[in-house]
């Protein structure tokens, strides 16, 4: 949880500097034997905050380890 926070406060930096917002959460995930794997959502309202889009990317995750 503490990489994806700091992943997405890169992100939320980056979207406020070019005054954009995310609409949606793409994550890639990357096993040990280079095999990976991606999810996406798409957020209810677009945002700008780093904690927003980490819960969304954390979501995804543990929905996706669940099926």
């Amino acid at each position: 949880a503490k990489v994806m926070l700091a992943l997405s406060q890169d992100v939320g930096h980056r979207l406020r500097i070019h005054e954009l917002a995310a609409r949606g959460v793409q994550v890639y995930i990357r096993g040990n034997d280079l095999g990976g794997a991606q999810f996406q959502c798409t957020l209810p309202i677009a945002t700008q905050l780093p904690n927003e889009i980490a819960a969304a990317a954390i979501r995804i995750r543990i929905i996706t380890s669940l099926n």
